[in-house]
């Protein structure tokens, strides 16, 4: 008899599935295609003994079973499971007609115990994408999917082999056992905004930032504490937009970092441009139009394309979703700034950077600048008009006033920038950076008069389009932590001093 069968097998951006055909006919021989032939001898090994050991028959026939070819490098195959279940309908000993229709995840111990799935939530995702009626795997109690599943849809936990039985035989299937709730990781607060005095200016743009998903700019001298705060900026951050929080957490799932926040990641100065971007420009254009459209995985990136090692994938893609800083900006190569250009018009990913006002550190500080018109000069230019015009908010610090007022902490302003989210997204389902000019207007939350003001204004300063846009937007979260209905002309300039 032949029996199809469906599993999946991790890889670095998510799951890849697999079909399993298996025929049971006269003859004595064992026949695994598909699989290199160690891995192979180790399935084999382990389904005869899990199944002998529960009791089962072990067929004494021909058993010939097609793997599919896997689109991308397999490093530890979870077929075990499939076969063991797909041995016993094909022989008879077990009735199982809708066998096909469910995706079956996992390695057997030899008693028939069940190993946990390596990447369970991008395997549920896929079997959703599959048009499966359900999934059988272990996973841990920690576990959760937050995805809503479709109706019907079942999740079966399996501890061991009988347990997998019970499920595909059970009449009335209830929602098996997922009865994990949804979790939020609560952090050790080690870093706090508290803990750097001074710099309000910078701390108020670094939450603007954080609540309406801009780009930050922060320029000064060493030792003001740039740096320190641009560290600090994963304590506010809101949760993932409702749009891509999916895809954030297929992503995490896939990378072994079990969270349900955004992401947050750094780009140090002796990276490659392979690691920070990636050597397949297919793989980081398939990402930002993942995370553009709203998708929920990664499954449609090219085959060729997916890095064989989760070491190997871009820093950028880890940043999707999230924020990417990079400190010390203009020390970095020009194709590294270059490449920036195109992905940070997706708004797919916060770029929150610092650098040095010139080469010493020390222009425009009350410290003695040491460095050369030509050399200061090399430095500006460093900062090309279509980088600078990329980022939202552009701020110049200073060396802060001695204040003995306690600073707000990352708790209080985390507060205000959750509330700020919460009404961008019950009101256009994306962060305001995230809006073009066109979509902030039609909200009708920008008098005209206002409007006409700042056009004046941008065009008075020589400020471009998409600055003006940028004001607009930055405007327009500034009205939301004040959590007002209409903007004013307050918003616009503060919106306009953090454009330098």
């Amino acid at each position: 008899m032949l029996i199809t069968t469906y599993s999946c097998h991790a890889h670095t951006l998510g799951v890849a599935t697999l079909q399993l055909q298996i025929n049971i006919s006269r003859g004595i021989k064992f026949h695994l295609l598909g699989i290199p032939a160690r891995p192979g001898n180790e399935i084999r090994n382990r389904v005869y003994t899990a199944l002998r050991s529960n009791g089962w028959r072990w067929p004494g026939q021909r058993i010939t079973i097609q793997c599919e070819e896997s689109p991308v490098s397999i490093r530890q195959y979870e077929l075990d499971l499939a076969i063991a279940l797909g041995i016993l309908a094909a022989s008879d000993q077990l009735r199982l007609p809708d066998l096909d229709q469910y995706l079956i995840v996992g390695n057997l111990g030899l008693d028939g115990t069940v190993l946990k799935a390596k990447d369970p939530y991008n395997a549920v995702a896929r079997a959703i994408a599959l048009g499966k009626k359900g999934i059988i795997l272990q996973f841990d109690a920690e576990f959760s999917f937050t995805a809503p599943l479709p109706r019907g849809f079942r999740i079966g936990r399996a501890a061991h082999l009988q347990d997998a039985i019970d499920v595909l035989q059970a009449e009335d299937w209830q929602q098996m056992p997922l009865v994990c709730e949804h979790r939020q990781i609560q952090e050790l607060q080690e870093l706090c905004f508290s803990q750097v005095e001074g710099q309000e200016l910078l701390k108020r743009a670094l939450e603007i930032a954080a609540a309406g998903g801009h780009h930050l700019w922060a320029e000064g001298s060493p030792g003001l504490g740039k740096t320190m705060l641009l560290e600090r900026i994963h304590t506010i951050l809101p949760p993932p937009n409702i749009r891509t929080s999916a895809l954030v957490k297929s992503l995490s799932e896939a990378l072994g970092k079990r969270k349900v926040m955004r992401p947050c990641e750094s780009v140090r100065l002796e990276q490659s441009l392979t690691s920070i971007f990636g050597c397949a420009p297919e793989l980081m254009e398939h990402t930002i139009d993942a995370f553009t459209t709203g998708a929920n995985d990664l499954s449609d990136v090219p085959a060729h394309a997916v890095p064989a090692k989760s070491q190997q994938v871009p820093t950028l893609i880890k940043s999707l979703g999230g924020v990417l800083i990079v400190d010390e900006l203009l020390k970095h190569k020009e194709r590294f700034r270059a490449a920036l250009l195109k992905p940070m018009d997706s708004y797919t990913f916060q770029c929150v950077a610092a650098a040095n006002p010139c080469p010493c550190g020390y222009f425009n500080s009350p410290t003695p600048c040491k460095c050369t018109p030509i050399a200061l000069e090399n430095h500006r230019q460093r900062f090309q008009a279509a980088l600078r015009d990329r980022f939202d908010i552009c701020l110049p610090i200073s060396a802060p006033k001695q204040d003995l007022a306690a600073s707000e902490t990352s708790a209080q302003i985390k507060r205000r920038v959750h509330q700020a989210w919460y009404i961008q997204m019950n009101r256009q389902g994306k962060q305001n950076a995230q809006l073009s000019e066109e979509e902030i207007l039609l909200l009708g939350l920008v008098p005209q008069d206002m409007y006409q003001w700042l056009v004046a204004h941008c065009a008075a300063s020589r400020i471009s389009i998409r600055g003006r846009h940028q004001v607009l937007g930055i405007a327009l979260t500034i009205m939301d932590l004040k959590e007002k209905r209409c903007m004013n002309l307050e918003d616009l300039q503060e919106a306009l001093l953090m454009r330098d």
